[in-house]
């Protein structure tokens, strides 16, 4: 099935923008992650590598610290885009949801151990985004039924977590 361009584009624009992985962008575009990857490699075969203007997005912002500091606020962008996505869902279920808040509190983790030696402090926050995903999983496996008020209270919970750790 082809899709407009527009909708490329804006998984383009998820993926280098908002910083969402390649999968998360594509389920949010509702196109399959295979087309999603097909269009990221054939951009770059054009010239336009995805990779490199998502990274020169990040480094934008100057120095080491700010970049590090840039990319745990990519996180947060990319978290905040990713869960106003999942509230206007309505044809999403709610394992799909975990899933989706799985995968960004793998990406938030995976940020944080790049940072590590960058900026020493996000140590508190990746044992607090496990304590998270634990939580998430523990829901998940034992309250299925609860996972959309989880959802809700993560949302507002998130500037808590910005304000603590975020910078």
């Amino acid at each position: 099935m082809a899709h407009p361009q527009e909708k490329r584009d804006l998984v383009r624009r998820k993926y280098i923008f908002e910083n969402q992985s390649l999968e998360v962008a594509a389920m949010f575009c509702q196109v399959p992650f295979a087309t999603a990857r097909s269009w990221k490699y054939q951009a770059r075969e054009q010239g336009d590598d995805w990779d490199k203007a998502r990274s020169a997005n990040l480094f934008a912002s100057g120095g080491i610290e700010t970049m590090g500091q840039t990319l745990l606020a990519g996180f947060l962008v990319q978290y905040q885009s990713a869960f106003d996505d999942l509230e206007k869902a309505e044809d999403v279920n709610p394992l799909e949801k975990a899933k989706v808040l799985a995968s960004l509190t793998d990406s938030y983790l995976k940020v944080v151990n790049a940072n590590k030696k960058l900026l020493p402090e996000t140590q508190a926050a990746a044992v607090a985004l496990q304590v998270v995903e634990e939580l998430l999983n523990h829901i998940s496996e034992n309250y299925p039924n609860q996972l959309q008020d989880f959802a809700l209270i993560l949302q507002t919970f998130e500037t808590v977590i910005e304000r603590k750790f975020g910078g």
